[in-house]
C-alpha cells in the first residue's frame, strides 16, 4: 500500500539531490517537452555560424540579511534618519526597512544588493527638463554612480531612467535605474535595479547552426510564441544573457521569428 508513496518520495529526493550537485541552475527558457514538428518547416533568412565557442557565465553576489540591514542603516544615516529594526519585513528575495519617523522606506534585494528608496510625501515633479549630466550629478550626491555606457531617457516631468546591458571590465552589468526628482531637487523615489555580475567561468556553447537544428527537432520552449504555424522563419539571432535558478547569468540564443515572436535556445553545451 505504501509502495507508490515511497516511489514518489524517492523520485523527488533524486530530483533534489541531482539539482544540488548541478553546477548551474535551470533556465526558464529551456525546453521541457519535445514539440511535434512534422507539419512545421523551419527556414532562416540569415547565414548561421557553425562554429562552437567559449562564452563566460556570470554570477551575482547574494547578500545576507545582516549585510542588507547594514546597508539600510548607512543609507538612513545619509538622510539623518535611524533604522527601526522592529519594523523590518523579510521576504524570500528582499527585505523592507523603515526609519523611526516612517518618512522613508528602503527595499534591498538579496541578489546583488540592489536598492529601492521611497518617500511617502506627494511627488511634486520638477517641470524643468534636466539633462543627463544634471541627473547624474544629482545621483552622485546620493553616492550613486551610473556607468557611462548607460542609456538615459526622460520618462516624463521629473522622472528619468538609466538602462544598461553590457560587459564592463569583465563584469556583466544589466538593469535599470528609475528616479523621481521633485521641484525642490529632493528625490521622491529611487529604484536602482542595476545589477553587477562577476565573471564565474567559461563554458563551451553550441553554434548558431546547432541552435537552428534544435528548433527543427522541436527542442525549444514554445511559451514565448503565440502559435506554431506551418513555417518558422528566422530573421535574426543574437546571444543574450538570462538569469537561471541559481543566480547565474547564462548565455542564451535569442532568435527573432515572424510576427515579432521569439524563440530562446540555451547556448551552453549539454554535458
Amino acid at each position: 500500500m505504501q509502495l507508490p508513496l515511497c516511489l514518489t518520495i524517492l523520485s523527488f529526493a533524486y530530483i533534489f539531490i541531482a539539482y544540488s550537485f548541478q553546477e548551474l541552475g535551470n533556465l526558464q527558457q529551456a525546453y521541457y517537452k519535445t514539440i511535434n514538428m512534422s507539419h512545421t518547416k523551419v527556414t532562416s533568412l540569415i547565414t548561421l555560424d557553425n562554429q562552437p565557442s567559449l562564452q563566460m557565465v556570470y554570477q551575482i553576489k547574494q547578500y545576507t540579511l545582516d549585510e542588507c540591514e547594514e546597508m539600510a542603516r548607512n543609507i538612513f544615516k545619509q538622510y539623518g534618519k535611524i533604522l527601526d529594526e522592529k519594523q523590518t519585513d523579510v521576504y524570500d528575495d528582499s527585505a523592507y526597512f523603515y526609519c523611526t519617523d516612517n518618512q522613508m522606506i528602503i527595499t534591498i534585494y538579496f541578489a546583488g544588493g540592489t536598492v529601492n528608496i521611497s518617500f511617502p510625501d506627494e511627488f511634486k515633479p520638477i517641470t524643468k527638463d534636466l539633462s543627463e549630466q544634471a541627473v547624474r550629478k544629482r545621483l552622485k550626491q546620493e553616492n550613486i554612480f551610473i556607468p557611462e555606457q548607460a542609456t538615459f531617457t526622460q520618462i516624463q516631468d521629473g522622472q528619468y531612467e538609466f538602462s544598461v546591458n553590457t560587459i564592463i571590465d569583465q563584469q556583466y552589468v544589466q538593469g535599470s535605474l528609475l528616479v523621481g526628482i521633485n521641484e525642490d531637487s529632493t528625490l521622491s523615489y529611487l529604484h536602482n535595479q542595476i545589477k553587477t555580475y562577476e565573471s564565474y567561468k567559461s563554458f563551451p556553447i553550441i553554434s548558431q547552426q546547432q541552435a537552428f537544428q534544435l528548433i527543427q527537432e522541436g527542442k525549444f520552449n514554445q511559451d514565448w510564441m503565440l502559435s506554431l504555424d506551418d513555417e518558422i522563419i528566422i530573421h535574426s539571432i543574437q546571444l543574450v544573457y538570462r538569469e537561471d535558478s541559481k543566480g547565474f547569468y547564462q548565455p542564451v540564443y535569442l532568435l527573432g521569428i515572424e510576427n515579432d515572436q521569439v524563440i530562446y535556445i540555451p547556448a551552453i553545451q549539454s554535458s
